[in-house]
């Protein structure tokens, strides 16, 4: 992984004293993370609303076991008579590259920087929503596949984030700019749950297929836009010179049977399980559950989003006060957070099959659910780097292959439940094991986690590799 620079190059970029333009090129970096972000996770909002006005409404509430993919069209635009399985197996095939492309991500920062991996992971994201409403009209096969090389090109997205945060932030401040670079979490489904709700709604473009076009569009003008940036101010030329990076061999044995890479694993996959689900299914349940119309379902999924936004940004800030004034260990920041944020989740869940017939209740205790897990960025991710910061990316990219795992599972688990009784029973019984999973989740990471740098990762047990050339 990469190693810490000289003094005077590795200041904060809330406290750097150094030339102008580098404190706005650390900016630039920063505003590009999240800006990036808040577009592929647009993109994966816009799914789970933009599904909803693809398929004939019968078959999202009664479930229908048709076989048939038959489209007809409509002021709107194409509508498709797929029943609820065939919903989810949409839905969830995304997750089968998005298990993939974190790990071999992870590999791809041993020989590429982090922004150069993050930006192609955007641009494949991007290509693959602009193709996606004429695969759905050739059939739900080349849909399937569309969503696929989608997953892929988001779990791209992934791994960059630790490097980057490692290589232009410090210790102390690690925290608030990993949250920062990741509000695009919670400013993307925002944004997608207003703007394609409209968009859905209307007949611009045919309706549903124009929310597509609007994103990948402007996935392909940040990748051009940093490109132009790039060329300009001979940023990659920068970076080379003022921060030589260095990469270790991975000891890959005693990486892989290391107790704190196994907590934040699983840690990190019953969150993913969690995550998913409901970001992907909460629209699904409060149109055909709850019955609220496409426009104000759109403005209340805004919610669980914008609490999310606030827990993420909190998280951040109170982790680098936490360490930095000494309140706290490392290990002891992580394991409060997640506390709060798996504990307070899983509660929430359990709850909700208790005042479900309420939809006041209902809606307050999703967002609860939903939005605590805005503290696993500085619980589980940041402690990646507490305990192997030379090789983080690796790490994560392991880490969210195995927790992608969840979107598909999860979202399996749903379909078989509600294939023929899309009922607010199965929905509770979907919630429980949700619950369940991340109470285990949490008592792994209790008992398995550490703040301090492992031995096999310290520099000196291994060689350094030379990656100049690369970059």
């Amino acid at each position: 992984m990469y190693n810490h620079q000289e003094e005077s190059e590795n200041q904060p970029i809330f406290k750097n004293d150094d030339s102008l333009s580098r404190i706005k090129f650390r900016y630039v970096i920063l505003s590009v993370c999240c800006l990036g972000n808040t577009l592929v996770f647009a993109n994966r909002m816009n799914w789970s609303i933009a599904i909803i006005a693809m398929v004939y409404p019968e078959n999202h509430i009664t479930g229908l076991n048709s076989t048939s993919y038959e489209l007809q069209e409509t002021t709107k635009g194409t509508v498709f008579y797929w029943d609820m399985n065939t919903q989810q197996a949409i839905l969830g095939s995304f997750y089968y590259g998005y298990a993939v492309s974190p790990a071999i991500g992870g590999w791809l920062l041993r020989h590429f920087d982090g922004i150069s991996v993050f930006m192609a992971g955007i641009l494949m994201s991007s290509i693959a929503m602009i193709v996606s409403p004429s695969a759905a009209n050739i059939g739900v096969g080349f849909l399937i596949f569309t969503r696929i090389i989608d997953g892929i090109g988001q779990g791209f997205t992934l791994s960059p984030m630790l490097v980057i945060t490692d290589t232009w932030s410090e210790v102390d401040e690690r925290g608030t700019f990993l949250s920062i670079a990741s509000l695009g979490h919670s400013f993307g489904p925002i944004l997608a749950s207003y703007v394609s709700a409209l968009l859905c709604s209307s007949t611009f473009l045919g309706g549903w297929p124009s929310t597509f076009y609007v994103y990948g569009i402007c996935g392909v003008l940040l990748c051009l836009g940093w490109y132009i940036v790039e060329c300009l101010s001979n940023i990659q030329s920068n970076n080379t010179s003022t921060r030589s990076q260095k990469m270790y061999d991975v000891p890959w044995k005693k990486l892989i049977m290391s107790g704190p890479v196994i907590a934040v694993c699983i840690a990190n996959f019953s969150f993913e399980l969690g995550h998913f689900l409901l970001f992907t299914d909460i629209p699904t349940f409060l149109s055909t559950i709850l019955h609220f119309e496409i426009k104000t379902m759109g403005l209340l999924n805004i919610l669980p989003q914008v609490f999310q936004l606030a827990t993420t940004m909190c998280g951040g800030i109170l982790a680098d006060y936490l360490i930095s004034h000494g309140i706290l260990s490392k290990i002891g920041t992580r394991h409060l957070l997640n506390v709060i944020g798996f504990g307070l989740s899983s509660v929430s869940l359990v709850l909700f099959g208790y005042v479900s017939n309420n939809a006041t209740y209902s809606v307050l205790l999703i967002v609860i659910a939903f939005g605590m897990f805005g503290f696993k960025i500085t619980g589980i991710d940041a402690n990646v780097s507490d305990f192997a910061p030379l090789h983080s990316g690796v790490i994560s990219g392991i880490m969210f292959s195995i927790g992608s795992c969840g979107g598909f599972i999860g979202t399996s688990i749903l379909g078989a439940l509600t294939e023929t009784n899309n009922t607010l029973g199965q929905w509770k019984v979907q919630f429980w094991i949700l619950a369940a999973v991340q109470m285990f989740g949490l008592l792994v990471f209790l008992i398995l986690a550490s703040g301090e740098t492992q031995e096999w990762a310290n520099p000196k047990e291994h060689s350094e590799v030379d990656t100049s050339a690369n970059q």
